[in-house]
């Protein structure tokens, strides 16, 4: 949660944003309906509960982000392209394999430090099942 509110300031935009350690089905209820929401999403299976028919009538103006836990439950992805269908469309995003980021992610703070490559390795790395792990990115129909 530090984090994330830490980014949020730096990027000037802390006071739009609101970041919660556990985030309730009613919760959503409480977002603008006036103004354009992003959710962002990342937990562990509980996404079946918290996205359901009834929750997504109050996404008429969010968009989400959420990482789906398949190896949790393998029918979430399915339920959740079948809540969001009305109302979202549905980018799959792939999840990036430890060994693919350790290829290709490159910045220059970390360079700067001069690791050694199994460091480096170790920083990027998530340790997670790369073939049940994907992002949806539900938008707003237009």
């Amino acid at each position: 949660q530090y984090e994330c509110s830490r980014n949020a300031a730096l990027n000037k935009v802390i006071d739009r944003v609101i970041v919660k350690g556990f985030f309730a089905p009613e919760d959503f209820k409480n977002l603008s309906k006036t103004e354009t929401n992003l959710v962002f999403t990342d937990c562990e299976g509980y996404e079946k509960m918290l996205f359901t028919a009834e929750t997504v009538k109050h996404l008429s103006t969010t968009d989400v982000l959420v990482e789906i836990h398949d190896f949790v439950d393998s029918t979430i992805s399915k339920q959740m392209k079948t809540v969001f269908a009305d109302t979202h469309d549905c980018e799959v995003v792939k999840y990036i394999t430890d060994k693919e980021r350790f290829a290709t992610y490159r910045y220059p703070l970390i360079e700067k430090l001069h690791l050694q490559p199994t460091e480096v390795y170790q920083m990027y790395a998530e340790n997670r099942w790369p073939q049940e792990t994907e992002w949806f990115f539900f938008t707003v129909k237009k």
